[in-house]
């Protein structure tokens, strides 16, 4: 069962189409994490935030060792503003999935959020020594770093 790209069916105005064609996969298939998961990040990307955790918390229940699925609800309860939330599933998603740069950078984002910067500054190295190229780890260390040098008093970026 090949699916389309959620970004790209949002983008080409087809978002609600893949929400109801999810929604008729899973009436055949009840217990498919990885479509509960899709449906989840369409209704985030269609901007119905609570139908999204549901969706992705119904996901983890059906397959609770797939830490993408908790990377992913982790990056949207941080983004909403839940953080310690976040945290936990994202504390999850490292012990399931720790090879991957974006679990490590959105545990990062949550850890700023909440003014933990030495281990913000910890989770981005995590997600930049996994892959180097990683634009937004990078920005996310720059960014603590200054503000943990903005916290100490000292005016030298990347003096810690």
């Amino acid at each position: 069962m090949e699916l389309d790209d959620p970004n790209k069916l949002r983008q080409n105005g087809e978002g609600a189409r893949a929400e109801a064609e999810c929604e008729q996969l899973l009436n055949q298939h009840p217990t498919d994490a990885a479509l509960w998961h899709r449906w989840g990040i369409l209704a985030h990307l269609n901007g119905r935030t609570e139908v999204a955790v549901a969706r992705l918390r119904r996901a983890i229940a059906i397959s609770p060792m797939k830490g993408e699925y908790d990377c992913d609800l982790g990056a949207l309860l941080g983004a909403v503003g839940l953080v310690p939330q976040a945290i936990a599933c994202l504390g999850r998603a490292v012990a399931l999935r720790g090879d991957l740069p974006e679990v490590h950078y959105n545990l990062g984002a949550a850890l700023e959020r909440l003014g933990r910067l030495d281990e913000a500054a910890r989770a981005y190295r995590n997600a930049i020594a996994i892959r180097a190229d990683y634009a937004q780890a990078h920005n996310g260390l720059r960014n603590a770093l200054r503000r943990i040098n903005e916290e100490r008093g000292s005016g030298t970026p990347g003096a810690v």
